[in-house]
């Protein structure tokens, strides 16, 4: 177990302390500045500005100065704060799925928060158990053949570039609707805060303002709920509304797409980094469980402080730009997700981590950096290709995560599979996908591509069990390291 040191986590707490009283005294200047009769454009367009900037400043001051800061955080996360992060970057995902798409067809709420919860608590710390620094790790440690490292890297990069583009597209159309800017300003503000964030620290600048995100929007929240409390007739009503229609009516919801739901969100790459960050399994555990609570709290807040605060954004700018701020700062969680899946697509072998990242790791941290930078800036190319829109993009992202990655990660809890196994579960989730596809044509709807990739990938999962049984590894295989690669042994840095 790692854990932070007390002169650092007074460090940590302070941080924190001082960018939540400068978060907080934002918003106080925005609706003083309304008061004294500031420009109504102005006091709208400061909102995701100040947020812009503030995004900015904890990403410089994040900056990794070496390998395990960079690529771990130094396992250093207080589980609070990598709760937060989690629970920004789900909302993030609730939001993309919920936006105007022609994906036809509502999501399964009760399947996406049965994975939600899962990743949270079960996949999420299985991953941290692993001492891994990203999926790639734990794939490219059980899988290491040359054909499947190759293979899984471009498929965890094409998940995280779908999954880049649907956080990107959705946290700029928030910027065009909010502040008025056309479409290329808005581009450039978002494709900037995603660089700034992640560039410097890699998992440590992603995790602390994916937390910064998460606590400033459920600070804009707790915010509108007690203005609703005090001049709404029935504030509460919004929350049982939002229940029915999450839980659905009986027969609304096939049980193939609840299914395929749970099992997209469980496994998806981007819950992964806030377990990765904090100091043990135990704790990871704990993170998800406050990510969670903390998750479910934002959605009642939500529930309640969202159609009062739209009700007064024709009126009042400053809620215009409340409003703006809540809803930019999950959409730019998601993004920064996809943005660093792109940057570590490939893998480490954990069990020869430490004679490979002991060599020339300043120049790792270069080339993680420079692919989170194009990843970045390859968004706004990317959005603008016909069928992008946020909703589709982070569709085909579950969908070939579910279909490709999910199968291989659980091969990853059977001892005897091997990297020929991962090649057969591959090739016969490919090959029923493909069938599929020709036998019934192209899906209609979100929720029918997801039950085809949940389909392909169940299949190919049992084919790849049976290869693992029938034909085992030849060798044992070797175990994950007792230690820790990327922080108990020093590297030469």
């Amino acid at each position: 177990m790692v854990s932070a040191s007390p002169s650092r986590s007074e460090r940590i707490q302070g941080l924190a302390v001082f960018a939540a009283a400068g978060f907080a005294l934002g918003l106080g200047l925005i609706f003083a500045l309304e008061r004294v009769g500031a420009p109504d454009g102005f006091v709208e367009a400061l909102g995701p500005v100040f947020a812009f900037v503030g995004l900015c400043v904890i990403g410089v001051t994040n900056r990794a100065p070496n390998l395990p800061d960079f690529l771990v955080a130094e396992r250093a996360i207080p589980p609070l704060f990598a709760g937060l992060a989690f629970a920004a970057t789900a909302a993030g995902l609730a939001a993309s799925l919920l936006a105007e798409s022609d994906v036809a067809g509502a999501p399964s709420w009760r399947g996406v928060a049965i994975g939600t919860a899962f990743a949270a608590l079960i996949v999420a710390p299985r991953w941290r158990r692993e001492n891994a620094s990203s999926l790639s790790d734990v794939l490219a440690t059980h899988f290491p053949a040359p054909p499947t490292k190759v293979i899984f890297t471009g498929v965890l990069l094409v998940i995280a570039m779908l999954t880049a583009v649907a956080g990107f597209d959705l946290a700029t159309n928030t910027l065009v609707a909010s502040i008025g800017s056309s479409r290329r300003v808005a581009q450039i503000l978002v494709m900037f805060a995603l660089a700034a964030s992640v560039a410097p620290g890699g998992l440590k600048g992603l995790v602390w303002s994916d937390a910064a995100c998460g606590g400033g929007a459920l600070l804009i929240l707790a915010t509108g709920v007690v203005l609703a409390l005090g001049k709404t007739p029935e504030p509460l009503a919004p929350v049982t509304s939002a229940w029915s229609l999450a839980v659905g009516a009986p027969g609304a919801v096939t049980l193939p797409a609840e299914i395929a739901f749970a099992f997209a969100a469980a496994f998806f790459f981007a819950f992964a980094p806030p377990a990765i960050g904090v100091g043990s399994a135990g704790q990871a555990r704990g993170a998800g469980l406050i990510g969670l609570i903390l998750l479910g709290i934002g959605l009642a807040c939500a529930a309640v402080a969202l159609p009062f605060v739209g009700a007064l954004a024709g009126q009042s700018p400053t809620a215009k730009a409340f409003a703006a701020v809540a809803a930019w700062l999950p959409a730019l969680a998601l993004a920064r997700a996809g943005v660093l899946g792109a940057a570590r697509s490939v893998g480490i072998r954990l069990v020869t981590a430490y004679a490979r990242l002991a060599v020339l790791s300043s120049r790792r941290i270069a080339l993680i950096r420079l692919g989170a930078l194009f990843a970045a800036a390859l968004c706004p190319f990317a959005a603008h290709l016909r069928g992008f829109d946020e909703a589709r993009a982070l569709y085909f992202a579950l969908a070939i995560g579910l279909a490709f990655a999910t199968p291989s990660l659980a091969l990853t809890w059977i001892p005897a599979a091997s990297s020929r196994s991962a090649l057969v579960a591959l090739a016969t989730s490919l090959a029923v996908a493909i069938a599929r596809v020709a036998a019934q044509g192209a899906p209609s709807s979100g929720a029918e591509l997801l039950i085809g990739a949940g389909l392909a990938g169940g299949v190919g999962m049992i084919v790849g069990v049976a290869a693992a049984l029938f034909f085992p590894r030849r060798t044992r295989r070797p175990a994950s390291p007792r230690s820790d690669p990327f922080i108990d042994v020093p590297l030469d840095l």
